[in-house]
């Protein structure tokens, strides 16, 4: 047991060897692992960068059709047509954003003997066109309308997807029909003008 406890403190006396210095490389060795070093981190490189890129080209394609879409959605018309009939109402609405709404009184031939009257609501976006349909509102008188038909609402357009671009007055319900007199020969002639 003696053994355990004595110290022949030969261990803190001994000389320190000095580690053998490491000769030094040769520079074509260091030149053949830089370049090996290099081929590594391109592959590495050229490993992860290609799915970055697939994912960025699926980003691309699905901003372009997102564009795309709300582009034909809102800003392209998917009807261009007109109607004819007699405009009721036109009035300046909205909370927010003050539109141009009109009613008219749309005569659609169903068959060609009965003439049938529905409800044409619509929006006017240009200041001309709505004091037109202002003037022409409740006189009864028959109209054109050319108008465009969107599938999306905008706040900006009105509350209705159809935007009426033009109103034309239908002239032939104020002309004056001619007056046929009858003469004392019996013969009718014309008076008016054609």
């Amino acid at each position: 047991m003696a053994k355990f406890f004595t110290d022949d403190f030969q261990d803190n006396f001994t000389e320190s060897v000095d580690p053998p210095k490491p000769k030094e490389p040769d520079p074509e060795q260091l030149a053949r692992e830089r370049e090996e070093r290099e081929e590594r981190e391109k592959v590495i490189e050229r490993r992860y960068n290609k799915p970055r890129i697939a994912l960025l080209c699926l980003v691309a394609v699905a901003v372009v059709t997102l564009v795309v879409w709300l582009l034909l959605y809102f800003f392209a018309p998917v009807k261009k047509s007109q109607e004819r009939g007699v405009i009721m109402e036109i009035a300046i609405e909205g909370a927010w954003m003050k539109t141009y709404e009109g009613k008219m009184m749309s005569e659609r031939v169903i068959d060609s003997t009965h003439v049938y009257q529905t409800d044409f609501p619509f929006s006017v976006t240009s200041d001309s066109v709505a004091a037109l349909a202002a003037r022409l509102a409740g006189t009864g008188r028959r109209v054109t309308v050319k108008y465009d038909q969107y599938s999306g609402l905008l706040p900006w357009r009105g509350s209705t997807r159809t935007i009426v671009t033009a109103i034309i007055p239908d002239d032939s319900v104020f002309t004056p029909l001619p007056v046929v007199e009858q003469s004392a020969s019996g013969k009718s002639s014309h008076s008016g003008k054609k």
